[in-house]
C-alpha cells in the first residue's frame, strides 16, 4: 500500500513539474517550477516557483511580443488574437495577480514602425516600479510601462497588477531581474 502511495504521488508530481497547457500556443500558459527558462528571441528569464510563462499571446507583429510572465495562470482565446495586447490574460487577472508583456522593437522593423523621439535609457542594473500611480495606456490598459536598452537590443515592458498585487508586483520585479538576453541574436 505504502509503494502504491509513492507512486501516486511521483505521478502527481511530475504532472505538476511538467507544466499544464492553459492556451491555443505550445507553452502558453505553462507553469514553471522556479528554473531559468529560455523563449524565442534570444531571451532567458529565472520564472518564481508556480508563476506562468508563454512567449506569445497576441497577434502584434511589431515591435515583437517576446514574453508574458504571470503570477496566474495565463489564457489564450481568439480575442487575444485581434490586438496588441494580452486581452485575455489581463481580464482573467486576480485582485493578486501581476504580469509583465515584454516587446521589443526590433531594426529594421518588419512592418517599418519604428519608436521615433522615444527614448530607450541603458537597462537599469535592478528594475523598479515607477512610484507614480498605475497609468491607463491605449493598448494596453491600466498599468506601468519601462523601457530600456540591453546592448542594442530595444524593449518595452508593460507591468499590471491586481489591487492586491504588491507582495507579487515585488516577486515580479525582482524575476525580470534576472532577464537574459542575447546580444547576438538576430532575427530569422
Amino acid at each position: 500500500m505504502e509503494s502504491m502511495v509513492r507512486g501516486i504521488a511521483l505521478a502527481l508530481t511530475l504532472i505538476v513539474l511538467s507544466g499544464c497547457g492553459g492556451g491555443s500556443d505550445a507553452g502558453a500558459g505553462t507553469v514553471v517550477p522556479g528554473r531559468r527558462i529560455s523563449v524565442p528571441g534570444g531571451l532567458s528569464i529565472r520564472v518564481p516557483p508556480h508563476w506562468h510563462v508563454a512567449p506569445r499571446l497576441t497577434a502584434l507583429f511589431a515591435p515583437k511580443e517576446r514574453l508574458t510572465i504571470a503570477s496566474f495562470s495565463l489564457r489564450t482565446a481568439p480575442v487575444a488574437r485581434r490586438g496588441c495586447a494580452p486581452t485575455t490574460a489581463l481580464a482573467h487577472m486576480p485582485r493578486d495577480g501581476a504580469l509583465a508583456f515584454l516587446f521589443e522593437y526590433t531594426t529594421p522593423s518588419p512592418a517599418g514602425v519604428e519608436p521615433r523621439g522615444i527614448a530607450f535609457p541603458a537597462r537599469p542594473r535592478h528594475f523598479r516600479l515607477p512610484t507614480a500611480a498605475a497609468t491607463q495606456y491605449e493598448c494596453f490598459g491600466r498599468g506601468w510601462l519601462l523601457r530600456f536598452r540591453d546592448g542594442r537590443r530595444r524593449f518595452q515592458l508593460m507591468i499590471a497588477g491586481g489591487r492586491r498585487a504588491a507582495g507579487n508586483l515585488r516577486t515580479l520585479v525582482s524575476a525580470l531581474d534576472t532577464l537574459r538576453v542575447d546580444a547576438a541574436h538576430k532575427e530569422g
